[in-house]
């Protein structure tokens, strides 16, 4: 192999041996400090931005620009650099670095018996494949000199995908955060949550929970009559519960008013949100279309997003006067990149803040009045915000790397709406948040729910006929997105711990012999099949990877023209079906790996996503957005008009065609329920197999077998409770 040393004005960077020395002696460096200084040095021909090095040296780590702030201080102590009067690492104000001084490049063959590849069988591909990197190489070798368990070998193989996905990046809208310089040491620290108390206790999912301005009712969204409807209590234990709304829509997500007297909500029936009393009465909607509504200060305006379930990735942030009228957008599509939920007005109506997700999570401030969006931290399975009582800081519940939920709290400047503080951990839990509320008088509530997603399997007749479906494997983790290799034989499918983004696994159709692909990937790396049957292929960042199914052997295909937000392979593998954002619309996408440039295959308006394609290759089923709804349709795989197969209201997620070739496997969400059903493109006739009646859960991902004899599902389950707390600073009460 080949090994770079740069020299630059005395100091030696050897990237071989892990080393910077000055004058031939080493010089101390953290591990960050030496990854960021390699990665200036080998890009010092531009302007690296903050976000960039954020993806790079803290890939799927949840951190704030804060931590680059620290590193940057501590690379230039060691080079004795000066931010003020720069000679090596110069700021660009809200951008990012560009390493300055003069470089020159020790390019010295170097070899080492440890990295020495063993020779071994080429893995085959239909698709065309770069030489496995360096990761690979050195995985080969080992695999030469000694045998591994499936375990053992995973784990080697998330070696490998780690540095595969080194280089892949975010998201770069809005400005940088963080100052250089900045004393932020003991600003808004040391905040603790006390006091907790449990308020609910019935095995039901009880979620969303919403605290009343002065912090003494709770409102909540409760699934114990059977159906999701809005229920109101006093914070005191003994206090009389109320039914708010009892008329079976699946009202989730309440909201309450300023003054207290309204609480707003999302019906996932009737769609769009609803405004009712607070101590219940007749509910008028406010706008049919979206959820997650959020009250402004004064009153006068509620902030929603524009999701109702489908295409997340498709969702912008809007702003509605409450007494009525048009909605009036505050995002718009691709800036920041993925769709924007969750909105929260902050205490002084000057700022809304939101989350937002492509590949990993982001939450950004948005200034109402210019529209200035301010990154403010990113993580793992990030979920609700909320700003404490004075505005000065951002709560939010998400995942550590080791996949347990926390609730975060990141202090900052009310005014320039930028962190100022280190990110302070305030609770952690064995299940996952389901919402979180703080009131003016410093009151914390938080839902504590436990989930169990895993892996179905229903036997099928020639016929479409279904028998009884059974879970597949008996785990705790999530398993979602299973694809049947070619033959029918085998299934691949991931399993997502929060925190620790998703692990490849294949097994036999029938469950048995499940082992470790690969570790590492981002929580939604989509692995789909060969055509023979010998790789399996998935999203690594802007990458298309690979792994050989016998070997491990893995490397990379080729990068995306534009960033995918979700992969399928053609049935002759020469082809890739994705969607992605174009204009701030997500769109259908089809791209042949290795070249430079893909083909748009739909331009709808609203949204075309998750494309399927049919067994002959020639045409794909994909999910369009109208409205609250999704809708399956069909259009041809080279472009062309998009063809709308269903008709009833409501959710509707293609995942598979028959072997058929005329009936497509889908997911559909009728009336709040979730069941698996088949649609015949000839008749249009649509069948339903399970028959489930839960609402505090759901079903996706349909994969019917090549053989015809059995489909494989996701299923999940979620119940929890609601808790309270009290919120201080410093050991004072917020």
């Amino acid at each position: 192999m080949t090994t770079n040393v740069f020299r630059f004005n005395g100091f030696e960077l050897d990237t071989a041996r892990f080393q910077l020395r000055r004058a031939g002696r080493p010089v101390a460096l953290e591990p960050k400090a030496f990854e960021l200084l390699r990665f200036l040095v080998t890009n010092r021909e531009r302007l690296v931005t903050r976000d960039e090095i954020l993806d790079v040296l803290w890939a799927g780590t949840f951190v704030t620009p804060n931590a680059l702030t620290r590193v940057v201080a501590q690379l230039r102590r060691a080079l004795g650099d000066e931010a003020q009067e720069a000679r090596y690492i110069e700021t660009v104000p809200r951008r990012g670095y560009r390493f300055i001084a003069p470089v020159v490049v020790d390019e010295t063959p170097h070899s080492s018996p440890e990295r020495t590849p063993a020779a071994g069988p080429p893995a085959s591909a239909a698709l065309p494949s770069s030489s496995p990197p360096a990761a690979a190489s050195a995985l080969d070798a080992g695999r030469g000199r000694r045998r591994r368990g499936p375990a053992v070998a995973a784990a080697a193989i998330g070696v490998a995908l780690v540095a595969l996905a080194a280089g892949w990046t975010a998201w770069r809208a809005g400005s940088g955060s963080g100052h250089e310089g900045e004393t932020v040491a003991g600003v808004g620290s040391h905040w603790t949550l006390s006091e907790e108390t449990i308020l609910t206790s019935a095995e039901t999912l009880d979620a969303d929970p919403a605290l009343s301005p002065d912090g003494t009712l709770l409102a909540w969204a409760s699934d114990r009559s059977g159906r999701f409807e809005i229920y109101m209590k006093p914070i005191s234990t003994d206090g009389r519960e109320v039914q708010v709304t009892s008329d079976g829509l699946m009202n989730v997500q309440p909201a309450w008013s300023p003054d207290g007297r309204h609480i707003a909500y999302h019906s996932r029936v009737a769609k769009g949100v609803w405004v009712v009393p607070a101590t219940g009465g007749p509910a008028r909607q406010l706008v049919a279309q979206g959820s997650n509504p959020s009250w402004s200060p004064d009153g006068r305006r509620i902030a929603f997003d524009s999701y109702s379930g489908a295409m997340a990735s498709a969702t912008t942030i809007w702003v509605v006067d409450a007494d009525g009228g048009e909605p009036t957008p505050i995002t718009a599509g691709g800036t920041p990149e993925g769709g924007h939920v969750g909105p929260v007005w902050s205490p002084d109506g000057r700022w809304i803040a939101f989350r937002s997700y492509h590949l990993v999570y982001t939450i950004s401030m948005i200034e109402v009045a210019t529209r200035r969006i301010v990154p403010i931290g990113r993580g793992l399975d990030v979920q609700t915000l909320a700003f404490t009582p004075e505005g000065d800081g951002v709560v939010w519940s998400g995942a550590s790397e080791s996949g347990q939920a926390r609730l975060y709290l990141q202090p900052i400047d009310p005014g320039r709406g930028e962190p100022r503080g280190e990110l302070e951990e305030l609770r952690t839990t064995d299940g996952k948040f389901e919402g979180c509320a703080i009131a003016r008088n410093g009151t914390v509530a938080w839902s504590t729910a436990h989930s169990m997603s895993t892996l179905w399997t229903m036997p099928v007749a020639g016929d479409g006929t279904a028998g009884e479906p059974r879970p597949l494997f008996s785990s705790i983790v999530r398993q979602t997105f299973p694809q049947f290799s070619p033959d029918g034989s085998r299934i691949v499918y991931t399993e997502n711990r929060a925190g620790q983004g998703g692990q490849a696994y294949i097994a036999r159709a029938d469950g048995t012999d499940p082992q470790g692909l690969t570790s590492g990937l981002p929580p939604k790396g989509f692995p789909g099949w060969s055509p023979d049957g010998r790789r399996v292929y998935f999203l690594l960042g802007p990458r298309l990877g690979w792994i050989d199914v016998a070997t491990r052997r893995t490397g990379t295909a080729g990068e995306f023209p534009r960033r995918p937000h979700y992969i399928r392979l053609s049935p002759d593998g020469q082809q890739m079906a994705y969607h992605a954002e174009a204009g701030g619309v997500v769109n259908v996408f089809v791209w042949r790996p290795g070249n430079a440039t893909d083909t748009q295959v739909t331009f709808d308006a609203e949204a075309a996503a998750y494309p399927v394609w049919s067994p002959d290759g020639r045409r794909l089923a994909i999910e369009v957005k109208r409205g609250d709804d999704v809708h399956v349709a069909v259009v041809p795989a080279g472009g062309g008009p998009i063809e709308i197969v269903t008709t009833t209201p409501g959710l509707h997620w293609p995942h598979s065609w028959l072997p058929d070739g005329d009936r497509i496997a889908m997911a559909s969400e009728r009336d709040g329920v979730w069941n698996l059903y088949t649609l015949s493109l000839r008749t249009r006739e649509e069948r339903q197999l399970t028959r489930f009646d839960e609402v505090n859960g759901y079903l996706r991902y349909p994969a019917w077998s090549p053989r015809g004899d059995q489909v494989v599902f996701e299923r999940s389950r979620t119940h929890g409770n609601i808790w309270t707390a009290r919120l201080s600073r410093g050991g004072r009460p917020s």
